[in-house]
């Protein structure tokens, strides 16, 4: 074999400039249209797992700003927390190795995952796994709603075949409202489940668990740190520009306020549904949670649903 000529429907355009073609048995990421002997090398063994230094780094980082912000009432370095705190919820989420291996078999992918993020930024990851090893390999897609649809329809087409193999989703039926235009609550007479992409895991994690406990930690640390500016306040002769730093406090602890409580559970018990609250953009369901002190709180937009579907949530508890 010189080289296969991939078709343009199989095709994925990343945003890095590269392609992931998918072909009859493997999936191969590379700069051009053809897929050359060299690019079918395969090296599932290759993983880079080195979180332990950006670890250490973010939590040096974390415990000077505190520090800072708390002994200084240096306050402009808080935006710069927040930062920092995200970034340590993204390496908690890090916990698998990723692959560099840019052929990847199918009888090695255990799952994929295609997920919509904001501002374009749209990923396709994939599991793998080889020699009881398991890893990660994430592509960025190119920021199109057509390379996204295509993607969609390769990868519905990729779990059909992966069906005849070890990984088998579980079949959830019930009535669809969508969260997003790959995520979907199926709602029965006693239960909803999340599923992405058709797809239901029973051990699925809610994305926004570490989310809502740094939201908490650093609801804290502004309440310490408006604290320590109305003292200084009381102690100095405040002007025009004290008041406007803890408005900007005010305004910022409004942020903490909302991601306390938002939630993709996996499956939640309609007997669990404490408030329905509806605006023009979204239907927010409050639950009741015994894993979380606060009650928590699931967001359907308006612009992804039908009126059958509004009315479904508006009128669930009836």
């Amino acid at each position: 074999m010189q080289y296969i000529k991939t078709p343009a429907e199989k095709r994925i355009n990343l945003q890095s400039g590269m392609y992931c073609h998918v072909l009859e048995n493997e999936l191969v990421i590379n700069d051009v249209t053809t897929v050359e002997p060299r690019h079918l090398e395969i090296k599932l063994d290759k993983l880079n797992s080195s979180n332990s230094l950006q670890y250490l780094l973010n939590i040096v980082l974390t415990v000077g700003l505190i520090t800072i912000i708390l002994l200084s009432s240096f306050f402009i370095f808080i935006p710069l927390l927040f930062v920092s705190l995200w970034h340590l919820r993204k390496l908690k989420q890090q916990t698998i190795p990723h692959n560099k291996s840019n052929c990847i078999p199918y009888k090695n992918i255990e799952k994929i995952e295609l997920e919509k993020g904001k501002l374009g930024f749209n990923y396709l990851k994939i599991y793998i796994e080889n020699n009881h090893v398991q890893s990660l390999k994430i592509l960025r897609l190119y920021d199109s709603e057509s390379t996204f649809e295509q993607t969609k329809k390769l990868l519905n087409n990729w779990i059909v075949r992966d069906e005849k193999t070890k990984s088998k989703p579980l079949k959830i039926s019930g009535y669809a409202i969508p969260l997003s235009e790959t995520e979907n609550y199926l709602f029965n007479n006693e239960n909803a489940f999340y599923t992405q992409n058709n797809v239901y895991e029973l051990n699925k994690q809610d994305r926004y668990i570490y989310i809502r406990a740094i939201a908490i930690f650093v609801g804290f640390i502004l309440i310490a740190s408006i604290i320590a500016k109305i003292s200084l306040m009381f102690e100095t002769n405040p002007n025009y520009i004290d008041f406007i730093v803890l408005l900007f406090f005010a305004f910022l602890f409004l942020i903490p306020i909302k991601y306390s409580t938002k939630a993709v559970p996996n499956q939640f018990n309609l007997n669990n549904i404490w408030k329905i609250k509806s605006n023009s953009k979204k239907i927010i369901l409050t639950i009741k949670d015994s894993s979380w002190f606060l009650p928590l709180k699931i967001h359907f937009k308006i612009k992804y649903l039908t009126q059958e579907q509004i009315d479904f949530l508006k009128n669930i508890k009836n």
